[in-house]
């Protein structure tokens, strides 16, 4: 075998250690309790895909998609396919939202997620530099509602705006139980 061969059998086996290494933290993930610090230790370890399959695996099973949450979801929110929220002058999309018990998990969701590297797992080691980099959990009470969608020029009927004031009431009503439950 040549030198170049070599090259990338090792280059193979190292892919293969490191998506075994994502699975590995990504099923701790899942679970109901993880630990900041684990979280903060592995993040180098796991991509934003990753954090997207706790997220889904956790709302399947139940649980807030935000791995440091244990509460549960809401079982009637999270059947909905996709929604829509007027705020304000503001539409926001919130079908990524309802994976979540509260605004608060979902904003340090995607907060924790914006931070992880998109480089492939096997190309990451010291001599880019990357091990330096350090994660970090966004503070309490930073709220998130939804990812605002563009809808210049639409019209909301009578209905949607009924829509909206009902949406607006029930999510208030969530937040407050939230609030009773912290």
């Amino acid at each position: 075998m040549n030198e170049k061969q070599e090259q990338i059998l090792a280059l193979i086996k190292k892919k293969k250690e490191c998506d075994k290494r994502a699975l590995e933290i990504v099923h701790k993930l899942i679970e109901p309790e993880v630990d900041p610090t684990f979280l903060l230790s592995q993040a180098l370890y796991i991509g934003p895909p990753h954090l997207e399959d706790v997220v889904e695996e956790r709302r399947l099973a139940g649980l807030c998609g935000w791995t440091l949450c244990s509460k549960s979801l809401d079982p009637e929110v999270s059947k909905k396919k996709q929604r829509y929220v007027i705020r304000g002058r503001k539409v926001l999309d919130i079908t990524d939202r309802k994976s979540f018990c509260s605004s608060d998990c979902y904003a340090k969701s995607t907060h924790f997620k914006q931070q992880l590297l998109i480089s492939p797992l096997w190309m990451r080691d010291d001599k880019n530099g990357e091990t330096a980099v350090t994660f970090h959990i966004l503070e309490d009470n930073v709220q998130l509602h939804g990812v605002i969608v563009n809808v210049t020029g639409l019209k909301l009927t009578d209905e949607d705006k009924e829509k909206d004031s009902e949406s607006r009431s029930s999510e208030d009503d969530n937040k407050a139980d939230n609030d009773k439950h912290s």
